[in-house]
């Protein structure tokens, strides 16, 4: 739960400063590529997560990054200041928290979609306009297949999943059959 109140407190200064400086979007994009960065590549994430390197060191990384991805110079001095706090390891939460911020602020809802075969665009478009009148805002949505769902799908919106597959509905099934014959 700290790490969640540690997220929240730099997104929100990530985003403050965003909104004062027009650069939202920018910051969401660059924050995005961090942490794509830091998933992929082991020897980066060794680089500024190990407090046994010199700071020095892990501040050329940062700065080198900053350059050859084209980094603004207000997100480098963020993530110094991350590295400077032993907060590097926090950035996946926090652009996560900032994604919730900026969502929350432009009334709109993420919501993955996971279903047994690939959905089509009318499907696609009945999901998205269901998911936006039960929430009320707007709906950014990804799709995902999963075979082993045997059918139906998974949707899952912030932190609530809703769950109309065929595996589930087998599995509830089976629990339902296996309680009933021990009451027998």
């Amino acid at each position: 739960m700290a790490e969640d109140a540690v997220a929240r407190r730099y997104a929100e200064a990530l985003v403050e400063l965003g909104e004062e400086h027009d650069k939202l979007e920018v910051f969401a994009t660059q924050l995005q590529g961090v942490v794509r960065l830091l998933d992929e590549s082991a020897e980066f994430r060794h680089l500024l997560l190990n407090p046994g390197i010199e700071s020095g060191e892990r501040r050329a990384a940062i700065r080198s990054l900053g350059e050859d991805i084209d980094l603004d110079q207000m997100m480098v001095n963020f993530l110094f200041i991350l590295l400077d706090n032993d907060r590097v390891r926090h950035v996946p939460e926090i652009l996560a928290a900032f994604h919730d911020r900026l969502d929350d602020q432009q009334n709109r809802v993420r919501a993955e979609i996971t279903s047994a075969v690939a959905l089509e665009g009318s499907e696609k478009e009945a999901l998205r306009k269901a998911i936006a009148e039960m929430t009320g805002k707007d709906v950014e949505m990804t799709t995902d297949v999963d075979e082993s769902l045997i059918g139906g799908a998974v949707t899952r919106i912030g932190g609530t999943v809703y769950d109309g597959s065929v595996r589930t509905q087998l599995e509830q099934l089976k629990d339902n059959i296996l309680t009933a014959t021990k009451g027998t």
